[in-house]
């Protein structure tokens, strides 16, 4: 039976990082359990992978990257840098990641957040959970509005006297024909 839950893995060296991310994390996506690395090291069994790029001088993003991709081929994979540069985003372009974010950019933190929403309250949504997010709440009020506007429409049909071929209507004279 496949989990209902989504999991996350978040590797920085930085604990104030880790310790910032985990909140946001936890406070904006309902049903993500977190868990944290300080060593540049990758664990499989995780629905996504937060990276930073620099341990201590040595850049492994992309390695780290790789790894995971390897690991969880379906896993949505995030890098996340004080400087990225030119070099660095080909390599993490080469090694299949995700998305890239400047880590000291509240804008891209907050896109790198919505992000990480989305995908998790898709991942929840096949494997059969509700997601309880805001935006899981309005997809499923999209579907319920769909799913009316088809019953209202095909009652208007039957009120009209119209058959539904396709996407076109005819009338039941013709359709008799």
């Amino acid at each position: 039976m496949p989990r209902k839950t989504v999991t996350a893995l978040l590797i920085d060296d930085d604990e104030n990082v880790l310790a910032i991310l985990r909140h946001f994390l936890t406070e904006q996506v309902p049903g993500l359990t977190v868990h944290t690395l300080k060593e540049p090291r990758v664990e499989p069994g995780y629905d996504i992978y937060l990276i930073d790029n620099d341990f201590g001088g040595r850049h492994v993003g992309a390695r780290l990257a790789t790894e995971a991709r390897g690991l969880a081929p379906e896993a949505l994979v995030l890098a996340y840098s004080s400087n990225l540069d030119r070099a660095l985003l080909k390599r993490l372009l080469n090694a299949h990641c995700d998305g890239a974010f400047e880590k000291d950019s509240a804008a891209e933190r907050s896109e790198m957040l919505g992000l990480i929403e989305a995908f998790a309250q898709a991942r929840l949504r096949e494997r059969g959970g509700m997601g309880n997010g805001p935006i899981a709440v309005l997809r499923e009020m999209a579907g319920l509005f769909d799913s009316w506007n088809a019953r209202l429409s095909e009652e208007e049909r039957a009120v009209s006297g119209t058959k539904s071929i396709g996407t076109k209507s005819i009338g039941t004279e013709r359709a008799a024909q």
